[in-house]
């Protein structure tokens, strides 16, 4: 079986749904794929990704030594069919790269990856592991993507059942996903729980990142930063968000500044702020690539998660919360989100919770600037995201799967060893 004392899988396929350049993969799924090179060296490591463009490069996108195969995405116009080529077709074509180059484990990311995992595995019988799991049909009919009864939803929900019923081992996002699962009858020894990771390299903050990035926007006096990334609307608040943006800067005073990076148009975001009372003056608003994010950060001081109070909520691990912490930042929350929120309302360095359609956000927002007067508030937000989002869930969830894995695998073992 898969060990942790000196045995190591020789080639392990990494499936993922999104793009090779997109934030998805290359803020939540490079840690787990970084993580396998530092316990295995000498493992042979495979990424596919779905590109739905010009396939990109994988030159400085991935660790050395790891390679990239392009799945191609069906342009059919009619996006039902199109995803059902895609999962009828792509798995047929990882089937004989799995079999030519003897593959003997795939990490999915993602339930959408880890069907493509499992029709493989039906294929081929070689193991598999689904990780960032998370209810993600009710997450997309919540936010409005996909009907109920619709067609989607229909086909979504029975492979989500059969992945999280034939993957040798579930990772969640969240504890309490993972109770979940083991209440509706799922196997609690393949349930394992690993909230989204963080690439503490990139996010962790720098004063002299802080001064730049302040001086480009202006700011270099007291100001008091606030920060979002995301969408508005779907999972995500919009009149809430901007209203609570429009708090935010009023109970700051002459010190209140917002910086907004969002997939948006600037103009919609600002006509946003602008029926909330907002001066446009205050604020910085603009689409920037993942790789322009830390400095952003870093030029904050408190920082935003505003999500609508859905069911699915309950069950999500926001990567952006741990890029936020990871960069000192304490986050302002919507209540029910994961088990941030747990996390969020046992340390006051971790941020504060409030209700949008309440009250008691200008409350929130006094707790988050006594914490700012804390003079090593930046160091104690960030030790918080190294408990929270640390690579030790990883270890742990990841030995302990891999151990159990059966004992046919052993052949995929090398290290000039013999498996016993």
């Amino acid at each position: 079986m898969f060990k942790s004392n000196g045995y190591q899988p020789s080639h392990v396929l990494f499936l993922g749904f999104w793009g090779l350049l997109d934030p998805l993969t290359t803020s939540s799924f490079l840690p787990t794929i970084e993580w396998f090179t530092r316990r295995y060296p000498g493992i042979r490591i495979t990424l596919a990704t779905v590109e739905r463009g010009t396939a990109p490069s994988p030159q400085g996108v991935l660790p050395d030594g790891v390679d990239h195969v392009t799945l191609r995405a069906s342009r059919f116009p009619v996006a039902a069919v199109a995803r059902a080529l895609d999962m009828l077709l792509m798995p047929f074509q990882l089937v004989l790269l799995a079999q030519r180059q003897g593959v003997g484990l795939m990490v999915a990311r993602s339930t959408l990856a880890g069907g493509l995992g499992y029709f493989v595995n039906r294929l081929t019988g070689i193991p598999y592991v689904v990780e960032s799991v998370e209810p993600h049909t009710e997450y997309m009919v919540e936010c409005g993507a996909w009907s109920r009864r619709g067609l989607f939803a229909t086909v979504g929900q029975w492979l989500e059942r059969r992945v999280l019923s034939s993957a040798q081992g579930i990772i969640t996002v969240s504890q309490r996903y993972a109770t979940r699962l083991v209440d509706e009858g799922y196997r609690s020894d393949r349930i394992r729980t690993v909230p989204c990771p963080v690439r503490f390299d990139r996010f962790a903050y720098e004063a002299g990142s802080r001064a730049a990035a302040r001086e480009r926007l202006g700011w270099m006096g007291d100001e008091i930063v606030g920060v979002y990334l995301g969408k508005f609307g779907g999972l995500y608040h919009d009149e809430q968000a901007y209203r609570a943006f429009s708090v935010f800067l009023r109970e700051m005073g002459q010190q209140g500044r917002l910086l907004i990076a969002s997939p948006e148009l600037p103009s919609n975001v600002l006509r946003g702020l602008d029926r909330h009372g907002v001066d446009p003056s205050l604020v910085y608003v603009a689409h920037v690539p993942h790789d322009e994010v830390p400095s952003l950060l870093h030029a904050a001081d408190v920082a935003f998660a505003l999500y609508k109070g859905t069911r699915s909520s309950a069950y999500l691990s926001p990567i952006k919360n741990g890029e936020y912490w990871a960069s000192g930042l304490p986050v302002l929350m919507t209540r029910g989100v994961g088990d941030d929120s747990d996390l969020i309302a046992g340390d006051a360095f971790g941020g504060a919770l409030f209700d949008p359609d309440g009250n008691d956000l200008p409350d929130a927002i006094r707790s988050i600037r006594e914490v700012l007067s804390e003079p090593d508030q930046r160091l104690r937000t960030m030790a918080l995201a190294r408990r929270a989002r640390g690579e030790e869930h990883m270890t742990e969830a990841y030995t302990s799967i891999l151990a159990s894995l059966p004992a046919p695998f052993d052949r995929n073992y090398s290290d000039g060893s013999q498996s016993t």
